[in-house]
């Protein structure tokens, strides 16, 4: 082999490795005859996400732990009030009677009790019920039966109130009935949510 063929096979072959396989290898492009899958920047950028991924899972697991060891403190006391608050799901009926129990205890008289199932847009799997009654009453006694809806442990989300008094102070539609210059003809609607 003569000495300028030698050299000129060794500056073509290294030429040919680093335009063939280097250049596609770094770049991401074709070579010859092959193409990888992804750059070595891809690689790297891709295995420093790994590292961090493995690095923050002795944090996840001990938030984990921490989560467990809080749910394995609640007692079933707490289990229960919660599941008054916001229950798996309600029967309407015992809503409604649970309504009219709370109207009976502080002595008031409630008509055109309405329990309707109602769609919540974008809550997630809350559901509701729609409630609504009418009451004819004094300020006094409607605020009474407003505080036991308060502190009761349901979640009674009230929706609207509306407050109007009688013509001449007359409570219901008995024309005989004694007149009352403070009665009110009140009507409230408020929602009860629950999971699906």
């Amino acid at each position: 082999m003569s000495p300028k063929l030698l050299n000129i096979i060794l500056i073509l072959v290294p030429t040919a490795l680093y335009l063939g396989f280097i250049t596609p290898i770094l770049e991401g492009t074709s070579g010859l005859g092959w193409a990888p899958e992804r750059t070595i920047a891809a690689l790297q950028s891709q295995n420093v996400a790994y590292a961090n991924a493995l690095n923050q899972v002795g944090e996840i697991e001990r938030s984990a732990q921490k989560i467990n060891k809080d749910f394995l403190a609640i007692t079933p006391e707490i289990q229960a009030t919660t599941s008054i608050m916001l229950p798996n799901s309600i029967d309407p009926i015992k809503l409604r009677s649970e309504v009219i129990t709370i109207a009976d205890n502080a002595g008031i008289a409630i008509s055109g009790l309405s329990v309707v199932p109602t769609i919540l847009v974008g809550k997630g799997n809350v559901e509701a019920y729609t409630v609504s009654f009418s009451l004819k009453t004094r300020y006094a006694t409607f605020k009474k039966i407003m505080e036991v809806y308060e502190k009761n442990l349901r979640f009674f989300i009230i929706s609207s109130i509306t407050i109007r008094r009688p013509e001449g102070g007359q409570v219901g539609s008995d024309p005989n009935a004694p007149l009352d210059k403070e009665a009110l003809d009140i009507r409230v609607t408020f929602r009860v949510h629950y999971l699906k």
